[in-house]
């Protein structure tokens, strides 16, 4: 959340080949990998690490990092194109006992949101998103608010709710300034400008994207790279510069 997704990867790696032979810690750690290269847009070498996770706790008893784990499989299988796995959710769901000292990135209410929102079912993303809020809020967690309200701004905006996106948007870049969060924050500004570009606050959409582009390159997080260039991208086609927008895209 503070530093780069790559140098977490890079750790991570290490970690991996210090932790010996305990599965259990050899699971968090590839979970922990497996988060850390989907911020450098390789999904598919996420896919590995959450299968690696999948089969270290094969026969334990551990069902809270076995729900997180088998959300996040079903995260990278989505994102490879091979669809919504809803008996993966449900039992993932089901063992989840998730509390405020678990990243809400990792909870699988939040991932669940996010692959509604990607299939288009925004009133079910948003009950997800809505509870999580609520469960974030009354735990006093405030370095989830970034990430969780970034996820919010995007899909207010897909539902034509722009002020409510803004300001979502612009919440979450306040709190993210105040804690250091600047991988966050290359999300946040994408959610910021995206809300803008759609309001058609044109100068605003720009220089957020940039802002957002600029961070992301910082701090080594490729997903945010390509998300800040596509709204640069749909802004400079919406102003009728189709070679401008060629360029971004």
């Amino acid at each position: 959340r503070q530093d780069s997704p790559a140098v977490a990867a890079e750790i991570l790696g290490k970690a991996l080949a210090d932790a010996g032979s305990d599965a259990s810690l050899r699971a968090c750690i590839e979970r922990d990998l497996a988060w850390a290269v989907i911020a450098c847009g390789d999904v598919r070498d996420a896919r590995n690490h959450t299968r690696a996770a999948l089969a270290l706790i094969e026969n334990k008893e551990a069902p809270e990092l076995r729900s997180q784990i088998l959300a996040a499989d079903a995260l990278t299988s989505f994102l490879l194109g091979d669809g919504f796995d809803e008996a993966r959710m449900r039992e993932s769901l089901t063992l989840d006992d998730s509390d405020s000292t678990v990243p809400v990135e990792w909870r699988p209410s939040m991932m669940l949101a996010s692959m509604l929102r990607w299939s288009g079912d925004l009133a079910g993303a948003t009950q997800q998103l809505d509870g999580l809020h609520r469960q974030t809020t009354e735990a006093g967690d405030e370095a989830s608010l970034p990430y969780l309200l970034m996820q919010r701004s995007e899909t207010a905006t897909l539902a034509g709710e722009l002020r409510a996106a803004l300001e979502y948007a612009e919440a979450a870049d306040t709190i993210a300034v105040s804690m250091g969060q600047e991988p966050i924050r290359a999300g946040v500004l994408y959610a910021r400008s995206l809300a803008a570009a759609h309001l058609g606050v044109t100068d605003d959409a720009r220089r957020f994207a940039l802002e957002g582009l600029a961070l992301a390159h910082e701090t080594g997080a490729v997903l945010t790279m390509l998300l800040n260039q596509t709204v640069l991208g749909f802004l400079e086609l919406s102003l009728d510069r189709p070679s401008t927008a060629h360029e971004w895209l």
